[in-house]
């Protein structure tokens, strides 16, 4: 049998598909990237701390409550004493005022080492002496 000269079909690949392959692929790319860096936004704010409602500065009343949420925590503490916190984060701690006036203070630390620090002030006034308006240092 002798060849016949039939030329090879020369087949050229269309563009179309290529496109189509690079254009998933970068997708999956960014889409991943996006992800982590979501993802990553916890670790790059650090330890963030809400007082919720914040406390009023001045209070007839010698316990305060503090509530509020702390994110991104691993050690919290109240004028010094550890807070433990719900696995949400929410916690909710009496705090007990001295005579007149007081600074709190929250301490808190992630597990990066990165810390905050809040300070509120806060003033006790016994409820005789916020009814007239003056203080008394006799009693």
């Amino acid at each position: 049998m002798s060849k016949s000269n039939m030329s090879p079909i020369s087949y050229k690949p269309l563009l179309l598909p290529r496109l189509i392959k690079i254009g998933a692929i970068g997708t999956f790319l960014l889409m991943s990237i996006w992800y982590v860096g979501f993802q990553a936004r916890f670790i790059i704010e650090g330890p963030q701390v809400t007082l919720l409602p914040e406390p009023a500065v001045v209070s007839s009343d010698r316990v305060v409550v503090l509530n509020g949420l702390a994110r991104n925590v691993t050690a919290l503490s109240i004028n010094g004493r550890p807070i433990a916190t719900d696995p949400e984060g929410n916690f909710n701690e009496p705090v007990v005022l001295e005579n007149g006036y007081t600074i709190m203070s929250i301490d808190a630390r992630d597990r990066y080492g990165r810390a905050v620090h809040i300070e509120r002030p806060l003033v006790y006034v016994p409820s005789d002496a916020s009814t007239t308006g003056a203080l008394s240092l006799s009693k």
